[in-house]
């Protein structure tokens, strides 16, 4: 039988060098999160499949690493992490005093459909702040996030921030009526799309509103731009 002494596609060594830069890059890391209070948990490497079905994660099912215990219960490679995080939060933490924060390290699997040459074995670290909702912990995650990234030596990143609710509320701040003149009678309207470019390196955010209306059968397109500065 012949011997196979290179790794399956998608996974790698990783060693000397490149190994300690990576783990001196997770130390440094680390010690932001704990600066934070946030605290340290490792959850299990695989777990049942329901904690990753379809209405948690954004992992199609066919990409999930899945296999099976004797007792014939679905089984499956961590995608990601935050879907255990939110399991154990709901079992070991929920007598706790909240807010309760988090963090952790490890290593998640995705069976890539299409491979195109992407890991599918990656380290994952982040950060969850769990029980309270209110804008000073999106304050604080930014917060965090953008230390996390100087520390290591980022001075040119961007933010994108992912929450719809976030956008929708950027929309009900920015909603102006626009106001269209169609044979002597005023009809109001309201603005179409609005957009938060995060421009790189500069102190200024721009919320570009656009107004996009029909006006005598014909698209009339106006643009403009409220600017305000990052504290």
């Amino acid at each position: 039988m012949q011997r196979i002494f290179h790794t399956p596609e998608g996974v790698r060594d990783i060693c000397n060098i490149e190994c300690g830069k990576k783990l001196s890059l997770e130390n440094r890391l680390h010690k932001v999160l704990q600066l934070y209070g946030y605290h340290d948990i490792q959850t299990p490497t695989f777990e049942y499949f329901d904690v990753f079905r379809k209405e948690i994660g954004t992992i199609a099912s066919r990409e999930l690493y899945k296999f099976f215990d004797k007792e014939g219960n679905t089984l499956v490679l961590r995608p990601d992490i935050t879907p255990s995080i939110a399991r154990a939060a709901a079992t070991l933490f929920k007598d706790e005093d909240i807010p309760i924060r988090l963090c952790y390290t490890g290593n998640t699997f995705v069976n890539h459909s299409s491979y195109q040459g992407r890991l599918r074995e990656n380290t994952q670290m982040g950060a969850e702040l769990i029980g309270v909702d209110s804008i000073e912990a999106d304050a604080e995650m930014l917060a965090m996030v953008a230390d996390c990234l100087t520390t290591i030596g980022l001075r040119d990143f961007q933010l994108s921030v992912g929450n719809v609710d976030f956008f929708q509320s950027l929309y009900s701040l920015a909603k102006r009526k626009l106001e269209v003149h169609t044979v002597g009678k005023a009809q109001s309207h309201d603005i179409g799309i609005v957009l938060l470019i995060l421009e790189r390196g500069c102190p200024f955010r721009k919320l570009i509103q656009i107004h996009v209306e029909e006006v005598h059968g014909k698209l009339a397109v106006e643009v403009s731009q409220l600017v305000f500065p990052v504290f």
